[in-house]
């Protein structure tokens, strides 16, 4: 009888725990993020400007928290660079309350990573914290990513070196000018 009641306790737990694991949203978000890079064509080590737009497409107001983790994913020919965070689980930074089809925009300003010559793709993203979901070890969060925009990188122009200077002489002596009765 021992060996049941503590069989039905391990049922019951993994139960709780595959339950508990698995749980979704019931539906998707209704926050799209777009990125925009600009310029659109750049040589690496050039700075670039990424400007972010987080929009409610959805029909109601929506309550949610910045975590200030974003970032985005730039692939090339040769590699591709990504920005990382080292944060394991942020906190809410700052509650936004976003009303349907409005934005919240902001910008941050990168040096091109090396990543091959061409055409490149770049793709964003942002973390966002869940309400009521925060305790001392961090928020529970979603991460909203962006489609990809199409930039061109250039290859870095070399500064070409100065002409040598060829040492002439000049002379401190006024030009010569004709004189009108052919004397001097």
């Amino acid at each position: 009888m021992g060996f049941r009641s503590g069989g039905v306790l391990v049922i019951i737990a993994l139960i709780i725990v595959v339950e508990c694991s698995t749980q979704t949203r019931p539906h998707p978000s209704p926050l799209r993020l777009q990125i925009r890079a600009l310029p659109q064509q750049v040589s690496v080590g050039d700075e670039l400007v990424l400007s972010y737009r987080l929009t409610n497409t959805g029909p109601v107001t929506l309550e949610t928290c910045f975590t200030f983790k974003n970032g985005y994913s730039l692939w090339g020919g040769m590699s591709v660079k990504q920005s990382v965070s080292a944060v394991d689980h942020p906190g809410c930074v700052e509650m936004v309350s976003i009303a349907p089809q409005q934005s919240l925009e902001w910008s941050s300003t990168i040096a091109l990573p090396d990543v091959g010559h061409g055409a490149a793709r770049l793709a964003g993203w942002v973390e966002i914290a869940m309400p009521g979901t925060c305790d001392a070890h961090g928020c529970d969060q979603e991460t909203i990513r962006s489609s990809e925009e199409a930039i061109i990188i250039r290859a870095r122009q070399e500064t070409p070196p100065r002409p040598l200077r060829s040492k002439s002489r000049r002379s401190s002596y006024p030009a010569p000018r004709l004189a009108g009765d052919g004397s001097f």
